[in-house]
């Protein structure tokens, strides 16, 4: 099986909220003020009423929990949603923290995304 990509997305996210520290690590929400997306078989937009509840766990591992609803170019809308896990080394997440590019290789990043849709 070959894969090919399905699209490119950019997300525009607000200033996270810092829920805090609990009792399995330290919770970072991060709205979802809007976006694009684009590939050789869909375009749209990314709606702004989606977040990242981000968990930060004290071995270094984050915990993603994204939900966003994508609007394609031609009336469809996608509801996405994925979990997964970002390890970064300290360089990587002070760069993260910094709002810097970081390079290939430098974290390890997993997530199993569903897509829904009535169309």
């Amino acid at each position: 099986m070959k894969l090919e990509p399905l699209y490119t997305v950019h997300v525009d996210l607000k200033a996270p909220v810092a829920v805090g520290p609990g009792p399995i690590g330290t919770r970072v929400v991060y709205d979802v003020a809007g976006g694009t997306f684009e590939g050789p078989r869909m375009r749209g937009t990314i709606l702004p009423s989606g977040a990242d509840w981000l968990l930060v766990g004290g071995d270094g591992v984050s915990r993603l929990n994204v939900r966003a609803i994508a609007a394609t170019d031609d009336g469809a809308f996608i509801f996405l949603d994925y979990q997964g896990i970002l390890a970064a080394t300290p360089e990587a997440g002070a760069k993260i923290a910094r709002g810097e590019v970081i390079d290939y290789g430098e974290t390890y990043f997993m997530t199993a995304p569903r897509f829904e849709t009535g169309v």
